[in-house]
């Protein structure tokens, strides 16, 4: 409260506040212009302003007053009982109010707190009880201002009524005081001089801070611009700020994203390895949770072993004696293993605050390590396997410089190890291999197939002789499609090759003994076919008795087994000739179109006697197949070899079956399925060999050459043809002669409905 007020209202300290309600930009705010201090033990309250005040003066409508008005009924004017007081009228608290608002930008309400006590100002008051009424009214409009009463039960008597006027400046009140007359009449003489004083201290009030209005009206109303412009100003930096604030707060989210979509984990420690900050990849790689780890320190959370020596690096680091670095070591895991980590610390910063923090990353290479111990046992394994192995491996590039090679390779080409070839063979491709023209030859369909296998060639050793090897090799290339090197293996083969040669030679000889024997057999047939048809035929006219009867039967009896032994020599003599000109290359077919179930009755016929004799039941189910280009004499050759076998070698009682079918690749295929002995497979390679004869009680029964089968498989090669024999011991045989689909024609009858 300046000294300026208090000298210009008279009895200023009559009052406990003074307080000065306005509203600024459509905001009421208080000012306490003056406030009496407690002395220690008062019991006073001050008036406290907050929303159920002012919710308490709009009911008053004290924000449209046009005149000073009083009041007790506002908040803050409760009042503690004190003892010793008779009349609490007289100290009860009061308010006068007056509107200010004379055209200024600001408009509000002066508030003084006040008791009658206070204003009186008589000392005796606080022992005789003497105050029955008192009343204010604004005189022009006879409106009851303010009106107490006393409640002091020990008053009696006829009050005595006195009237006074007071000019507050603006207005012109009348105070009206009823009160009890005693012995002490100094309350009558004083009386009017203390309404004086009261009506002169609410009119200087009153008059004062008008005038204090008047003078600062100007003077807020430029404050309170300037007030504008600063709060405009002040809201303007508050939405910079709050952007600003926005966008870093998008900022750090966008960040932490960022960090936390990093495999590795990122963390900040202080100077003593308490950890700060971790990323999202803590909890993925550790298992513990990143609210439970902050704070920990990080060395208790590494390999117990690795601890000691990795708080001395960081020291040193955090001094300054050692750069960023990085190092193996191991992470605890929540499931209480270690994990192996890469430990990198690279950078120390500091906070907002000034305080050092030192950042890293934790790389999680437990897979990786395993992968590499993975990696390294098959490293060595098949390092093992390339070193011991029997072949020669080897790397080449495309100029002939040797850039890896297995011992087994050195040891082919007569060197003791494998870097002497490498520091030895300048160009393998000039100085091993014995033929150029060959080797760039295979350089070249390597380059174009990528890949060659089993290539035989020969080389030189060490000491200049030659070797035969066997050489696979592929190209290996770039992701440009560029030859990087060759990588092979060589076998060496020379002991294989000479015992090819060998066998070369060997063959030529026997195809040349085998041809010279061939024809041996043909012309020794042929010189041997003429004397038996002289002794047949001779035989034949002795048997017949053509020149007369032969009186001995015997003689007759002999001529008849003489033909019979020569007819079977002129066929094993026969069949033997046709096999030669087979093997020989000198029986040639003549071809035609054949028909199969033709040529089967024709060798049913033949046989009939023997099936008959045999009971054999013959079932043909030959109808609709188609015919064979082919030669009918050599197709009845082989019919009549299988039926004979067939006849020959089932029991009385039998069966034989004729049946074909055209299989999936259009190879026409009959069969002959008898009921017979059957054989074995060492019997069926017997009876398929020249000469070859199955030893059972059948085939005594009728001997044979041992030359039918052989026969039938020569012929049957001559049309490109195949025989396949089935048997099992005491069921039967099936043999099929298989004609290729070349050979097989289509019937007449079908080409004519086609036509």
């Amino acid at each position: 409260m300046p000294e300026s007020l208090k000298n210009a209202i008279p009895r200023i300290t009559a009052f406990d506040q003074i307080v000065w309600l306005r509203q600024n930009n459509g905001r009421w705010e208080f000012i306490t212009l003056y406030e009496q201090p407690l002395a220690e033990g008062d019991i006073r309250e001050k008036i406290r302003i907050d929303s159920a005040y002012m919710e308490s003066l709009n009911r008053l409508g004290a924000f449209k007053m046009k005149r000073a008005e009083f009041s007790s009924q506002l908040p803050g004017l409760n009042q503690k009982s004190m003892e010793g007081i008779i009349r609490e009228t007289l100290y009860k608290p009061l308010i006068v109010m007056n509107t200010v608002n004379n055209g200024a930008p600001d408009k509000g309400v002066i508030l003084g707190v006040t008791k009658l006590s206070s204003i009186l100002n008589i000392p005796w008051l606080n022992e005789v009880p003497y105050l029955s009424r008192m009343r204010v009214m604004d005189v022009e409009s006879s409106e009851l201002l303010f009106e107490i009463h006393s409640r002091d039960s020990e008053v009696t008597g006829t009050p005595i009524k006195q009237t006074y006027d007071i000019d507050t400046g603006t207005e012109k009140w009348e105070v009206s005081v009823e009160f009890f007359k005693y012995n002490r009449l100094l309350l009558l003489e004083n009386i009017a001089p203390l309404v004086l004083v009261f009506g002169l201290c609410l009119t200087a009030v009153a008059t004062l801070y008008i005038r204090s209005n008047l003078l600062k009206s100007a003077e807020l109303a430029q404050i309170t611009s300037e007030i504008e412009n600063k709060n405009l100003d002040l809201q303007q930096e508050i939405r910079s700020k709050a952007e600003i604030f926005e966008t870093m707060q998008k900022s750090e989210s966008e960040n932490r994203a960022i960090i936390d979509s990093v495999s590795d984990i990122i963390f900040e420690v202080d100077t003593r390895g308490d950890i700060l900050f971790l990323s999202a990849a803590w909890q993925k790689v550790t298992g513990f949770a990143v609210k439970q780890s902050i704070g920990t320190n990080l060395f208790s959370l590494i390999s117990p072993e690795d601890q000691n020596q990795q708080r001395k690096d960081f020291e040193l680091l955090v001094t300054g004696n050692k750069d960023a670095y990085r190092n193996y070591t191991k992470l605890r895991s929540s499931e209480g293993r270690f994990r192996a980590v890469e430990l990198a610390f690279s950078m120390i910063r500091t906070d907002e605050n000034g305080t050092p923090r030192v950042v890293g990353t934790f790389t999680d290479i437990e897979d990786r390590r395993k992968a590499e111990r993975a990696l390294s046992v098959a490293e060595k394994k098949y390092r093992n396997i390339v070193e011991n192995a029997p072949s020669g491996i080897y790397q080449m590039t495309p100029e002939g410089i040797y850039l890896s090679a297995n011992f087994a390779f050195a040891r082919i080409l007569g060197y003791d190890a494998a870097e002497d070839i490498l520091a030895g063979i300048k160009n393998a491709n000039q100085s091993v291999y014995v033929s150029a023209r060959d080797r760039i030859n295979f350089i070249r369909e390597l380059d174009e197939k990528g890949t060659i296998s089993h290539h035989e060639a020969q080389v030189f050793r060490r000491d200049g002789s030659k070797i035969w090897i066997n050489e696979s090799a592929r190209v290996v290339r770039d992701d440009q499609g560029n030859i990087l090197y060759y990588e092979g293996s060589i076998e060496d083969i020379t002991e294989r090759k000479a015992q090819e040669e060998a066998l070369h030679e060997a063959k030529v000889s026997s195809d040349l003994a085998s041809r010279a024997k061939s024809e041996f057999l043909a012309n020794m047939s042929h010189e041997l076919r003429t004397p038996l048809n002289s002794i047949i035929g001779f035989s034949e006219i002795i048997s017949a008795q053509a020149f007369g009867e032969i009186n001995q039967p015997e003689y007759i009896e002999y001529a008849g087994n003489i033909n019979e032994s020569g007819k079977r020599l002129l066929k094993i003599i026969n069949e033997i000739l046709d096999i030669s000109k087979i093997e020989a290359g000198n029986r040639q077919l003549n071809e035609g179109r054949v028909d199969i179930p033709k040529v089967v009755n024709a060798c049913l016929e033949l046989f009939s006697t023997k099936i008959e004799a045999g009971r054999m039941e013959i079932t043909n189910m030959l109808d609709g197949i188609p015919k064979v280009i082919g030669e009918e004499l050599a197709i009845k050759q082989v019919i009549m070899n299988i039926v004979s076998n067939a006849v020959k070698f089932t029991p009385s009682g039998g069966r034989l079956t004729l049946s074909y079918e055209v299989d999936k690749s259009g190879r026409l295929r009959v069969s002959f399925t008898d009921t017979g002995i059957g054989l074995d497979e060492h019997e069926i390679q017997k009876a398929l060999s020249p000469f070859g004869q199955v030893d059972n009680e059948l085939s005594r029964s009728g001997s044979g050459t041992g030359l039918g089968l052989t026969l039938v498989t020569s012929l049957m090669k001559l049309h490109d043809g195949d025989l396949e024999i089935f048997s099992q011991k005491g069921i039967g045989t099936t043999v099929t002669i298989v004609f290729p689909v070349e050979r097989i024609t289509i019937s007449k009858d079908s080409e004519t409905e086609k036509a």
